[in-house]
């Protein structure tokens, strides 16, 4: 299988995003020392957002010794406490590292976050049965998966469906769960159009003020990776860590659907998996 350099850079970009806004890198100061710790406290209480951060810390090499093995054993635990992520992250480190690779345990991982509507997990479960370089070649298994990430509405799958397009394997034969959906919501779509344009005709008003050189321009910057942390922290603090592996955590007074919400993605790691895949 070969992937076009724009589908590839366009792949990566999925990649290069991770659990916080700041980029995590390696890093051994006093004070990425200590929020090492503190996320290893939490993650000992049985916080399962907290074993999935701390795996990303010996990922990464953050306040402590860069550790794959240890890295792998907490992105699995935060997966049996619930994490809704770490099944994602278990299934990377499978498949991009060389001496963990493992994709029968990748595709094990990447169904349990399927199962609770991942959009990256259905997006690459669509492509691992979408190539024959995994020993996973299953079109109807690719339908299935690839449809769910574009239900999902997954950042990358209009590319990769204009890719299998380009490779003519994008055909109702083939895809025909995909292929229906699509026709379902181009028709759905140009029906939006056509509504958006005659409401627009009839109720359209002309603002009677349009922006001037005095208008002032506020400038919105993320939160500091620092600043993350701490949030972290203060969610934890109200949360009520799981006992029971299979929940994970809740917040005090609220469900499972409060639960944190993280991913891990790393461009480098992916790129390798693609470069495997070639």
């Amino acid at each position: 299988m070969k992937i076009n350099n724009l589908l590839l850079t366009l792949i990566l970009t999925l990649f290069s995003l991770t659990s916080y806004s700041a980029e995590m890198s390696q890093c051994n100061t006093e004070e990425c020392r200590q929020y090492f710790k503190k996320y290893k406290n939490y993650a000992r209480i049985g916080y399962a957002d907290a074993m999935s951060a701390l795996g990303e810390f010996y990922y990464h090499g953050y306040g402590t010794d860069k550790n794959l093995e240890k890295a792998l054993k907490q992105f699995r635990l935060a997966t049996k406490y619930g994490s809704y992520a770490a099944p994602v992250k278990v299934a990377l480190l499978r498949l991009t590292e060389p001496s963990l690779r493992d994709t029968n345990e990748a595709v094990k991982y990447l169904k349990k976050a399927a199962r609770k509507k991942h959009p990256d997990a259905n997006f690459l479960l669509g492509m691992i049965y979408y190539s024959k370089n995994f020993g996973e070649y299953d079109t109807e298994l690719s339908d299935k998966y690839l449809t769910s990430a574009f239900k999902l509405d997954h950042k990358l799958i209009n590319k990769f469906i204009e890719y299998m397009e380009s490779e003519n394997k994008l055909t109702p034969g083939n895809y025909p769960k995909l292929t229906a959906q699509i026709g379902s919501r181009k028709n759905k779509d140009k029906m939006k159009t056509v509504s958006f344009k005659k409401n627009f005709k009839n109720n359209y008003v002309a603002p009677k003020n349009s922006l001037t050189d005095d208008t002032e321009v506020i400038d919105v910057q993320g939160p500091t990776l620092t600043g993350i942390f701490d949030q972290q922290f203060d969610i934890f603090d109200s949360l009520i860590p799981e006992k029971n592996s299979g929940s994970g955590t809740h917040i005090i007074g609220g469900t499972g659907d409060d639960m944190i919400i993280c991913k891990t993605v790393n461009k480098d790691d992916f790129k390798r998996m693609i470069d495997y895949m070639n």
